[in-house]
């Protein structure tokens, strides 16, 4: 959405009380902000791992309680509003309904994922896992473990890495005509 788009009254509905220089710098007027505008935790470049976000609650007295992971590869945690307040941060994440693994983000149950430093997480119960014998942790994209995994947390890890789940190749003869006939034409004339 973009100030030009006439709609900005719907942009200043996501804003929050208290979040009003910002919307009106950015947004309404294109002013200068009456300081810089900081974002603590409201998108997958800004966000932070579940285990230090835990550690930070407490060192501010905040509640203990599990935490929302909204973006699973780098166990992010959802910084909820009143983290937000003490970190004085201007920015609300407005992310993707799914997470990398593509589950859903929120949902009505979620599944605890305990982390390695004792960190209560939580997932949507649409995620699947396993933790196998040597401690690595594996994850079933779309929770679906007809599939093969596709993600990986190592014994003692604190996010995840990504599977190489692709068939292996002979790069001296590759067909890649023949590979993405269903979803490419190519015609020589």
């Amino acid at each position: 959405m973009h100030a030009t788009d006439g709609n900005l009254s719907a942009l200043h509905s996501l804003v929050r009380p208290g979040y009003q220089h910002l919307a009106s710098a950015r947004a309404k007027h294109h002013q200068q902000p009456d300081r810089v505008p900081i974002d603590f935790g409201a998108t997958q470049t800004s966000g932070l791992n579940v285990c230090p976000l835990n550690r930070l609650r407490k060192f501010y007295g905040i509640e203990e309680k599990p935490l929302e992971i909204f973006e699973v590869i780098q166990m992010l945690g959802t910084v909820d509003d009143e983290m937000r307040k003490i970190m004085g941060s201007d920015v609300i994440g407005l992310n993707s309904m799914y997470d990398s693994a593509g589950c859903p983000i929120k949902s009505d149950s979620y599944k605890n994922f305990p982390m390695n430093d004792g960190t209560q997480a939580l997932l949507s119960s649409q995620h699947e896992w396993d933790v196998a014998p040597n401690g690595r942790t594996y994850m079933y994209p779309l929770g679906d473990r007809s599939l093969a995994p596709s993600m990986l947390m190592p014994e003692g890890g604190y996010f995840f890495g990504l599977c190489n789940r692709s068939p292996g190749w002979d790069k001296d003869n590759l067909t890649p005509l023949e590979d993405f006939a269903s979803t490419i034409s190519v015609s020589f004339a």
